[in-house]
């Protein structure tokens, strides 16, 4: 898939065909899409037996007198009912989830652990903010109020943001800054680039998770902070990648403290739809003392 992304020749089916790995992009593939859809068809059944689809989105229980709260492929399914989607569009919104939410949420709470090991200021100071909350009446919705364990996030998607790219098809003739973009071309943004612009972030590559302090971020360009794009196709699991690692470092900062291993210095990044390091990031792990 990097390889193809990277090579503008292999944007021509035939000539992926010929001499791309078109047979293992697309059996790979199969096996991606074919586990997906079984999980969907599984549910849908279940869904069926419940008998969902004769209920609305809006409809009180009556149990409880509480509107009810879905899963998402429940509010899929109800939406296939409607007629707005098909199943090829759950299989999409699935595997969206299911395949870019892994990696990418993984590879930012590797670099956030790492960036916290070596400034041992800033883990501190995360440490003493989750202490001094009340956390076992919290949910992990409630977690939004660890503001600057959300900065120390943030600045570890700035300079190392989970995905360093994303692409998108022209659909008509656009004028940028000048520049035609013809229709039916494929624009490729380097979020990484974007994100370590001096202009909207000075002294672009120090560890800084001030810079999102609400009166530090109010003069900031909207589109200068993206690591989940922006606009109507930005990352539909924005949100709950967030509470997924800010859940993971509550626990990790409330029982561990952090000592670095590897060197900053030797960290040598691949370039890829993820981001990922030639070596393994090391830090250590010493239990508090409670």
């Amino acid at each position: 898939m990097v390889n193809r992304t990277c090579n503008p020749f292999m944007y021509f089916p035939w000539i992926f065909k010929l001499f791309g790995d078109y047979k293992g992009f697309y059996k790979n593939l199969k096996v991606a899409h074919d586990f997906s859809s079984k999980i969907i068809t599984k549910k849908r059944e279940e869904f069926q037996k419940r008998q969902f689809a004769n209920e609305t989105m809006h409809e009180n229980d009556d149990e409880i007198g509480k509107r009810k709260r879905y899963a998402m492929l429940d509010m899929l399914f109800h939406a296939e009912y409607e007629g707005i989607i098909d199943h090829r569009g759950i299989c999409d919104e699935v595997n969206t989830f299911l395949f870019e939410g892994y990696d990418t949420t993984a590879t930012c709470l590797i670099f956030t652990l790492f960036n916290l090991a070596i400034h041992p200021d800033i883990q501190e100071k995360c440490y003493r903010e989750v202490k001094n909350s009340d956390l076992p009446s919290m949910s992990i919705f409630d977690f939004n109020q660890l503001g600057y364990l959300e900065c120390v996030v943030k600045e570890t998607l700035r300079l190392q943001p989970s995905v360093p790219f994303i692409s998108r098809y022209c659909r008509e003739d656009t004028e940028l800054n000048g520049v035609i973009l013809s229709a039916g071309s494929q624009i490729n943004i380097h979020i990484l680039d974007i994100m370590r612009d001096e202009r909207h972030f000075p002294d672009p590559l120090k560890y800084n998770p001030d810079r999102f302090l609400p009166e530090n971020s109010i003069n900031r360009h909207p589109f200068a902070f993206v690591p989940f794009s922006a606009g109507s196709r930005n990352c539909i699991g924005q949100r709950f990648a967030m509470l997924e690692i800010k859940a993971m470092l509550v626990g990790i900062l409330q029982n561990f403290r952090l000592l670095p291993v590897t060197n900053p210095d030797d960290i040598r990044y691949e370039y890829g739809l993820v981001l990922r390091t030639k070596e393994n990031v090391l830090v250590k792990m010493v239990k508090r003392a409670h």
